[in-house]
C-alpha cells in the first residue's frame, strides 16, 4: 500500500473567528487612530508609523486563540512588538535608518506576534509568513488611505479593517496541516475512474458519453466518501473478535454467579456487549457493500467507455465497407472476378 502527502486546511472555525476579530479590531483602530490624528495632528495620517502601528497591534491581538489572549504577559508582547515598528518606520523616515531596514524590522517585529504561542519550524513560519502578510496589509491600507474611499473616518475604518484582513494571511502555516495518507483500494477505485474519465475527454468521445462518464466519477467519489466515513468508524470500533470473547467470558460469570444481582448485572453487561457485536458487524457490512458498489461503479464508467469506442468502430467499419462497395460499382468488376 503506497502512501501520499496530503495538505488539509485544520481547524476552519478558528481560522474565521480570527479573521473577524482581526477585521474588527483593526477597523476599530484605525478608527481609533484617525480620531488621535484629528486631536495631534503630529501624529500624521493613517498610514504613518505611530497609527499604522496601532492598527497592526490592535488587529494581530486577535490573531492568536482567546487563551493566549487573555494572558497579560501577550498583550505586554503586542505593546512591545507595535512599539518596535512604529520606531522602525520613525527611524527609517527621519534616515537614521535605511528605508529597507526600517520596513524590514516593521514586518519582523509584527511577524513575530503571529507565532505567539508556537514552537519549532512552525514557529519560523508563522514569523516569515506573518512577515509577509504585514508588508502586503500596510501596501492595502497606503492604498486605501491614497484612494480616500469616502469620508476620512470611513477611510479609517476601512483601512484598519483591510490590514486586518489581509494580515490574517500570516495565519495560514497555522491551519495548514500535511499528514501522510496510505492509498488502499479505494483510491485504485477512484484513480482508475479518473483515468477512463481522462481518456474519454482526450478522444473527444461524444458529449452525452462525457458527461455520463463525469456524472459516474462524481457519484463515485461521493460513495468513496461514506466508504471513508464507514472506515473511520470501524478503525475506531472494537474488534469482533474482543467483543466475542468478552460476551463468552461474562456468559461464564452468569453460570457460576451465586448472587441474584451480580448475576442480573452481568446479564445486562452481556446483552450490551452483543449490542454492540451486532453494531461493529453492521458497520462492517455497510463498508463492504459500499464498497462493492464502488466496484460496480467503476465497472460501469469502463463499460460506457468501451460502449462508446465499440460503437466508433463500428461506424468506421460501416463506413469502410460502404465505401469499398461505392469504389467497386464504380470502377467494375476486379479481373479476378471476371477469370471466374
Amino acid at each position: 500500500m503506497s502512501t501520499t502527502r496530503v495538505i488539509r486546511f485544520v481547524d476552519h472555525v478558528r481560522f474565521h473567528r480570527a479573521a473577524l476579530h482581526m477585521s474588527v479590531a483593526g477597523a476599530l483602530a484605525g478608527l481609533v487612530a484617525h480620531v488621535a490624528g484629528l486631536l495631534e495632528p503630529g501624529l500624521g495620517g493613517l498610514a504613518s508609523p505611530l497609527p499604522l502601528a496601532i492598527v497592526g497591534g490592535a488587529a494581530l491581538h486577535g490573531a492568536v486563540p482567546r487563551d493566549a489572549r487573555s494572558r497579560g504577559v501577550d498583550l505586554a508582547l503586542v505593546v512591545l512588538a507595535a512599539s518596535a515598528a512604529a520606531f522602525a518606520l520613525t527611524a527609517a523616515g527621519r534616515g537614521h535608518l535605511a528605508p529597507a531596514l526600517g520596513v524590514a524590522l516593521f514586518a519582523g517585529a509584527l511577524g513575530l506576534l503571529f507565532g505567539r504561542g508556537t514552537s519549532g519550524a512552525r514557529l519560523w513560519l508563522l514569523i516569515a509568513a506573518g512577515a509577509g502578510a504585514a508588508l502586503a496589509a500596510r501596501f492595502v491600507l497606503g492604498s486605501l488611505v491614497a484612494y480616500e474611499p469616502g469620508p476620512a473616518w470611513m477611510a479609517a475604518a476601512l483601512s484598519g479593517g483591510a490590514f486586518g484582513a489581509v494580515a490574517v494571511l500570516g495565519l495560514l502555516p497555522r491551519h495548514i496541516a500535511v499528514a501522510r495518507h496510505a492509498r488502499g483500494e479505494v483510491d485504485e477505485l477512484l484513480d482508475r475512474a479518473r483515468a477512463v474519465l481522462t481518456a474519454s475527454e482526450g478522444a473527444g468521445d461524444d458529449v452525452t458519453v462525457r458527461e455520463s462518464i463525469r456524472g459516474e466519477v462524481a457519484r463515485l467519489d461521493e460513495v468513496a466518501g461514506r466508504w471513508r466515513e464507514l472506515d473511520r468508524q470501524v478503525t475506531s470500533s472494537p474488534d469482533p473478535a474482543v467483543l466475542s470473547t468478552r460476551i463468552q467470558e461474562l456468559d461464564r460469570r452468569i453460570v457460576v454467579a451465586a448472587d441474584p444481582v451480580a448475576r442480573g448485572q452481568f446479564e445486562q453487561a452481556q446483552s450490551e456487549v452483543a449490542q454492540q457485536l451486532r453494531d461493529v458487524e453492521s458497520m462492517r457490512n455497510a463498508r463492504e457493500r459500499v464498497l462493492a458498489r464502488m466496484h460496480h461503479s467503476l465497472a460501469a464508467i469502463e463499460r460506457m467507455r468501451t460502449g462508446a469506442v465499440g460503437a466508433e468502430m463500428d461506424l468506421a467499419s460501416h463506413a469502410l465497407v460502404e465505401a469499398e462497395d461505392i469504389m467497386h460499382s464504380v470502377d467494375g468488376p476486379r479481373p479476378d472476378e471476371l477469370g471466374a
